[in-house]
């Protein structure tokens, strides 16, 4: 059960939730900043980009979770039962 390697996030997945949360910023700011269309392209790429990365390195470098699987794994296999007579 503990045996197989953890599933890697994907990073369309971080892109998608950057998207979701820059583009109404986006338009939203695109009511009180004067900026010519191309420019907010620009932004809206970059920063969703730069958002995306952030997210997809933040849960692909999380050491929690690797950390919780390992005790785990270690105290499933190192447990002994109740009632039971070890040996010296």
């Amino acid at each position: 059960m503990f045996d197989r390697p953890l599933p890697k996030p994907a990073y369309w997945k971080a892109l998608l939730a950057a998207l979701i949360v820059l583009a109404p910023l986006t338009l939203f700011l695109r009511l009180f900043v004067r900026m010519p269309g191309p420019v907010w392209g620009l932004a809206f790429v970059f920063a969703a980009l730069a958002l995306s990365w952030s997210i997809h390195m933040r849960v692909r470098n999380d050491w929690r979770a690797g950390d919780t699987m390992h005790s785990q794994y270690f105290y499933r296999r190192t447990t002994v039962a109740k009632n039971v007579r070890t040996r010296r």
